[in-house]
């Protein structure tokens, strides 16, 4: 099958994966240039009154039409006769920000008409395969690897493919139809796992202190998460002996000791980090204990983020409860509390917004509602709440950001509360919080995040996590928080998941901070 197949809104004559394809096209760009010259669509572009049409400056010229700047690239690139000039504009119009689809395409085809153009071209695709966005050019990078057979562009047709696209089936996309082409007989889940083992060289021309092969390894992971939803793939690969110091060892401990596998990228990252530490190898026996005294039922459904409330849990009332014990707690205390729903905007793709556990009700696991139980426990202990109080203050004060950290429980179980404000290069203005590489890193065994909502003047409308927020939450696989100021010296707090489930746990103030 040849990519012409799945290409949508996009029927060139000669067949994409040919040599003769980019050839042809070259041949029909001049001729779509002289056209539109000679009807003056180009009037007023030239360097001068009477002097030659300058293309690269008819290509950059945003007020022209797409079509006309595409044929400039054409022309531009058959006036340069230093070819790497011309390789340089045209990587130029490619990379800059806003660039139409067709002037960048335009660029691509340019480049691939010249052989001694061909190792900038490789490395242009190589850089934009992971991160982009544009279908239309997508397409034609996936078409110009399969017709030159770039097999060293499966780390970035990996990471490309691992960012989820809503409503589209993975086997559906331009990537993955490129992969499966690239490597015949095998299926998705058998190309990342090649990744993960062996994302390729280091590229020569890779900054210091940035690892894209680690990055690849993640990306790859993040990609099985969707098309080995079970593990048992991921289960294996680590059990291998080749992999024990790529990651393996991390997820062969928790797999182990708890029966959970890292689920997402960033899980992975997180399981390795507490893996390669002494205190965190120690929190992780004390995990195992606590595990291995569950019911089967219980440990079935358990998550990386279930594992601290599952520890902090042995010996208290809820550990052995069924879940739907869990349940009425959490529906009884809900009950009794002033509840404050979002209502700025619609944080959910369906539906609106829902903050009691009956919304949730088919969503929560047993994991999860232990968890609303203990961080709510944690979260309404006076000293918890007198940090909070003073951290949200700190975050009303500073309109370059918003503030937010981790919640620990300190060896003897008390609530202790890491503040992370995020460094000058990542404040982001007064409502977004990003959390730090230092944060990520720093916090494998928390309870949970948190963030704060101390906008002034909106206050309740605020009240509860942004899509942005359950994005992250996805993405990071953590139990998050949010606490909003609804009136001063109060904090209404909601505790969300990476499922998308969000649970009101009502207010905490002055109250709690004086007990």
């Amino acid at each position: 099958m040849s990519l012409e197949q799945f290409q949508s809104g996009y029927h060139p004559q000669s067949e994409p994966g040919s040599e003769s394809f980019y050839s042809g096209w070259m041949s029909r760009c001049r001729a779509i240039y002289f056209a539109v010259v000679l009807v003056g669509g180009l009037a007023g572009c030239s360097s001068s009154p009477s002097g030659p049409v300058d293309g690269w400056m008819v290509a950059a010229n945003r007020g022209q039409p797409p079509r006309v700047r595409a044929a400039g690239v054409e022309r531009g690139w058959a006036s340069e006769s230093d070819v790497k000039v011309a390789t340089a504009k045209a990587s130029e119009l490619f990379w800059t920000p806003g660039m139409p689809a067709e002037v960048r395409i335009a660029a691509v085809r340019s480049m691939a008409s010249e052989p001694a153009a061909d190792a900038a071209l490789k490395r242009l695709v190589r850089l934009s395969l992971p991160h982009e966005s544009n279908h239309e050019v997508m397409v034609e990078l996936c078409s110009l690897t399969l017709a030159r057979r770039w097999i060293e562009m499966t780390p970035g047709l990996v990471r490309g493919l691992s960012l989820s696209v809503p409503d589209v089936d993975d086997g559906n996309r331009v990537e993955a139809k490129t992969l499966t082409q690239l490597h015949p007989g095998r299926s998705l889940t058998e190309i990342a796992l090649g990744v993960l083992t062996d994302p390729g060289a280091r590229e020569p021309d890779e900054p210091p202190g940035l690892d894209l092969r680690r990055r690849a390894r993640i990306d790859a992971w993040n990609l099985l998460a969707r098309t080995d939803p079970g593990g048992e793939a991921r289960r294996a690969w680590a059990d291998q002996e080749i992999n024990k110091e790529v990651f393996g060892g991390a997820v062969r401990a928790f797999v182990h000791d708890t029966g959970v596998l890292p689920r997402t990228g960033e899980e992975l990252v997180w399981a390795e980090g507490v893996w390669r530490e002494q205190a965190g190898r120690a929190w992780l026996g004390e995990v195992r204990e606590a595990v291995a005294l569950l019911s089967p039922m219980h440990r079935a459904g358990l998550e990386m983020r279930h594992l601290e409330p599952v520890r902090l849990a042995r010996g208290g009332p809820w550990f052995d409860a069924p879940r739907s014990a869990l349940y009425a707690e959490v529906e009884r205390r809900q009950a009794g509390r002033t509840i404050h729903v979002r209502s700025i905007d619609q944080i959910h793709r369906r539906g609106p917004n829902r903050e009691r556990v009956r919304d949730w009700v088919n969503e929560l696991g047993w994991g999860d509602l232990l968890s609303i139980l203990v961080v709510d426990d944690a979260m309404r202990q006076g000293a918890a709440v007198r940090e909070f109080l003073k951290f949200a203050d700190l975050d009303r004060r500073d309109v370059s950001t918003e503030y937010g950290g981790a919640l620990f429980a300190d060896p003897q179980g008390a609530p202790t509360i890491r503040l992370y404000p995020p460094r000058p290069g990542e404040r982001a203005g007064d409502e977004r919080f990003i959390a730090s590489r230092e944060m990520l890193d720093e916090t494998g065994t928390a309870l949970a995040y948190f963030h704060f909502h101390v906008q002034p003047r909106r206050f309740r409308d605020v009240a509860g996590p942004s899509r942005g927020d359950l994005l992250t939450a996805a993405l990071l696989g953590r139990t998050s928080l949010v606490l909003t100021m609804v009136r001063p010296g109060v904090l209404n707090v909601d505790v969300y998941f990476p499922t998308g489930a969000v649970i009101d746990l009502g207010e905490i103030g002055p109250g709690e901070a004086g007990s």
